[in-house]
């Protein structure tokens, strides 16, 4: 349900590194998704497409894809958007641009260590995955489903962390978004909302970051006091 904020949180994050790295990499390809892989090399690549060489021609529409870079395989899928016909040591030839339309958190993560040159498996790679995007007005209403915000809303108001919510009082809070991370075996997307409850002449502001399966059916909070996250129950 929330593989759009995903891919928004991978763009805007690494908007400025999408470099391409021209080198070539073994990797498979599948015409029938999965059943049975075939071998073919990989030109170039950037986070946001792959440029294929193939001795034969690739099938129409998104194509699962084993990648192989240095020590990982990576899996993903790519749809096909040019293909230059050729020949290679007198036999037919197939070259690709591809574009990459589906990847886990942890491929793209992988893709962005080759192209950058570091070791695509790190002990403090979760560091990394600390950094956060601000969503803008639009990127909540496009991307959280109102249901979903709802609920947060009211566990805010629960642990005294916004004020009462309702069809003239909207709530008054922004988010951050974290990317998708593992925790406890299993993986969870990361949210910080930030919001504010007036009070008297004072001002009371709280970050409040919360876990939250792609169903949208598991939520966790982070409890500053008990320094561990605990579940939300309507």
């Amino acid at each position: 349900m929330f593989g759009a904020l995903e891919d928004l949180f991978h763009q805007k994050r690494h908007a400025r590194g999408s470099k391409r790295v021209e080198k070539t990499f073994p990797l498979l390809y599948s015409s029938d998704n999965g059943s049975s892989w075939h071998p073919a090399y990989g030109l170039d690549m950037s986070l946001t497409g792959i440029k294929v060489f193939s001795r034969t021609e690739l099938p129409n529409g998104e194509v699962p894809m084993r990648v192989s870079l240095g020590t990982a395989v990576v899996d993903l899928r790519a749809r096909p958007v040019w293909h230059v016909l050729g020949k290679y040591q007198a036999k037919t030839a197939h070259e690709y641009g591809m574009q990459l339309v589906a990847a886990t958190a942890t491929a793209r993560e992988r893709i962005q260590r080759w192209l950058a040159g570091k070791p695509l498996d790190e002990p403090n790679a979760a560091a990394e995955e600390l950094r956060e995007i601000r969503l803008r007005p639009d990127d909540v209403d496009r991307l959280i489903p109102l249901a979903f915000q709802q609920r947060l809303f009211r566990e805010l108001e629960a642990r005294g962390r916004l004020a009462h919510v309702d069809r003239t009082h909207p709530a008054l809070v922004a988010f951050d978004y974290g990317g998708v991370t593992n925790f406890r075996g299993a993986p969870m997307h990361r949210l910080t909302i930030h919001s504010k409850v007036n009070r008297d002449d004072e001002v009371d502001r709280y970050a409040t970051r919360v876990l939250f399966d792609e169903s949208g059916n598991t939520i966790l909070v982070y409890d500053p006091r008990l320094r561990t996250y605990t579940h939300v129950t309507d």
